[in-house]
C-alpha cells in the first residue's frame, strides 16, 4: 500500500479474529438490539424492511456478551441487483471505529480469510477486506 494517499475505512469487529475493513459508503447504519437468545436473529426489521443478518461468530459465545447484553448489527448496502438492497452483519467484539489507513499499512493477502478478497496489517492488527458481493450472495441462498 505504499504511496497511497491516506484513506478512511470502517472497522467492523465481527469476531475476535475477523475485523473487517469496509469503505465508509458501504455502511448504512449500526443497529443496537437487545441480545435476546444465544444467537443473533437471522433477519431484523430495519426502516420498514426485513433484512438478512450474517453471523461469523462461534456457538460458544453469546452474541451480546461484549456489549453488556446489547447486540450490534452493522447494516451494509447491497451491491448486487439480484441480492438484498441492505443486509446486516453481527458485531461480536469491541473495536467498532473509523480507521485512517497510513503508509505503514502492509499487504497481508496471504492471511486473507476464505470470504475476503484481501487482508492488510496496520500496526499489530490484521484487517480483512471482505468480498461483500460474495457474502451478499451467500445470504440469497
Amino acid at each position: 500500500m505504499e504511496n497511497a494517499a491516506p484513506q478512511q475505512c470502517i472497522i467492523l469487529p465481527c469476531t475476535a479474529d475477523d475485523f473487517w475493513a469496509v469503505p465508509e459508503n458501504a455502511l448504512a447504519e449500526i443497529l443496537t438490539l437487545p441480545a435476546e437468545g444465544q444467537h443473533p436473529p437471522a433477519t431484523v426489521e430495519w426502516r420498514g424492511r426485513e433484512i438478512p443478518v450474517l453471523d461469523l461468530g462461534s456457538d460458544a459465545d453469546h452474541w451480546g456478551k461484549r456489549h453488556g447484553g446489547t447486540g450490534l448489527i452493522a447494516v451494509l448496502r447491497g451491491l448486487s441487483s439480484s441480492g438484498p438492497e441492505f443486509w446486516g452483519v453481527c458485531l461480536r467484539e469491541l473495536g467498532l471505529r473509523i480507521e485512517v489507513l497510513t503508509e505503514e499499512a502492509e499487504d497481508a493477502s496471504a492471511n486473507a480469510a476464505e470470504y475476503a478478497v484481501g487482508a492488510f496489517r496496520q500496526g499489530e492488527e490484521l484487517y480483512q477486506v471482505p468480498d461483500l458481493q460474495a457474502l451478499e450472495s451467500r445470504l440469497n441462498g
